[in-house]
């Protein structure tokens, strides 16, 4: 591999890892939303497991259900969480390896975004199997609250979809 495209390939990854290190740091520190599920010390306002089934009035038969699949989830997503992060180890640990070829780059960015995509995939089944305990009822609400409660559900200031906010920078940072 020549010179130049080794380097360019650093340069790009140091510049991303850059990027990641700074949206890290600024996102840490955005103020919370006056509609968080979150008290000011960062605590939950209510417990968090009992969001969606109190959103979409669960009986005690649902809740253990719903609860079960929770686990199973949970579990499922450690696991791949862990996979993902040692994925990630392992290309950043490559930077510094001049004998890691490109090939050796992608078959790692590669399983990454395979790793990711179990991810995704496993996000859309648990959901899909949680609107599979619903009532005909429940599953219209379901349907029309989903993308909100998932909001809330994860980290304060995050949209749905993964993305950072759009509506402008946090109170007193221009």
């Amino acid at each position: 591999m020549s010179a130049t495209i080794k380097n360019i390939l650093i340069g790009l990854l140091v510049v991303l890892n850059l990027a990641t290190l700074g949206a890290l740091w600024y996102f840490r520190h955005q103020p919370l939303k006056a509609d968080s599920i979150y008290t000011e010390q960062g605590e939950p306002n209510k417990p968090r497991k009992d969001l969606l089934a109190d959103e979409l009035g669960f009986d005690d038969q649902q809740r253990e259900l719903l609860e079960e699949l929770k686990r199973d989830h949970h579990q499922s997503m450690r696991d791949n969480e862990r996979k993902l992060m040692d994925l990630r180890k392992q290309l950043h640990q490559s930077i510094g390896d001049p004998a890691t070829s490109p090939e050796e780059v992608q078959a790692l960015s590669d399983s990454i975004g395979a790793t990711l995509a179990v991810i995704e995939r496993s996000v859309f089944d648990h959901f899909r199997d949680i609107r599979g305990l619903c009532t005909d009822e429940q599953a219209a609400h379901f349907d029309t609250v989903i993308f909100d409660l998932m909001r809330q559900m994860g980290p304060p200031g995050k949209k749905p979809g993964g993305g950072p906010p759009h509506d402008g920078p946090p109170p007193g940072r221009h």
